[in-house]
């Protein structure tokens, strides 16, 4: 039960998740007293978490890493809907790494949860629409993207910064980007709201899109 035996611990946690049985319940508690990596493999692999490490699994909130805490809030909430304000409410104030992706998965799941914090909620959609905005950088963009696409928040703001990432330099911006946009496309309403966003732009970029989008030019 050493350390820097983690990946081997990953692959184990991934291979009885399944089928969970009481002798695996007591290997995974003594995964809990190892170090940072070995605990973050228990959130980012048990999707699914045994009620008896239900305690031992929320301590991982607690660790110094944002990517087990992140994997930790998704899995506790999935699984015990009961619990999810007072999960939020725990977790609302850490501020997460630099790619913001603690920060995006909470929002998220506010967002999702119902009466929860409703006279906020604006402010909470506003923020993570915002993220995926041109003042943030193409990790932070992507994330938010991605988010925004999972709760169907999709808006004509959205939109426009779907549109701003489609022409950016880097492929790795502007291909998921791209994705995003012939998707809503195919759907009348945002087609609608995407038609309307491309009428503003610049000459070169409108014509871009109206061909790669519409398959047409003006």
């Amino acid at each position: 039960f050493r350390d820097e035996y983690y990946p081997i611990y990953a692959e184990i946690l991934q291979q009885i998740k399944p089928y969970i049985k009481p002798e695996h319940i007591n290997f995974i508690q003594k995964l809990f007293q190892k170090k940072l990596k070995t605990r973050q493999q228990i959130a980012l692999q048990l999707d699914s978490i045994p009620i008896k490490i239900k305690a031992s699994y929320k301590s991982l909130l607690q660790d110094a890493s944002y990517v087990t805490k992140q994997a930790a809030l998704w899995h506790y909430w999935a699984q015990f809907p009961n619990e999810r304000a007072a999960l939020l409410d725990q977790t609302q104030n850490v501020k997460g790494s630099n790619d913001k992706a603690f920060r995006l998965t909470w929002l998220s799941l506010a967002l999702m949860t119902p009466h929860y914090k409703d006279v906020e909620k604006q402010g909470f959609a506003k923020e993570l629409i915002h993220y995926s905005s041109p003042d943030y950088n193409m990790l932070i963009r992507l994330n938010a993207f991605d988010m925004l696409f999972n709760i169907q928040l999709i808006n004509s703001e959205v939109i426009d910064n779907l549109l701003d990432a489609g022409l950016h330099f880097n492929w790795r911006m502007h291909q998921p980007a791209r994705r995003y946009l012939k998707k809503l496309a195919q759907n009348e309403h945002f087609r609608d709201l995407i038609q309307a966003s491309v009428d503003k732009l610049p000459k070169n970029k409108r014509m871009f899109y109206e061909k790669f989008l519409f398959n047409h030019a003006r």
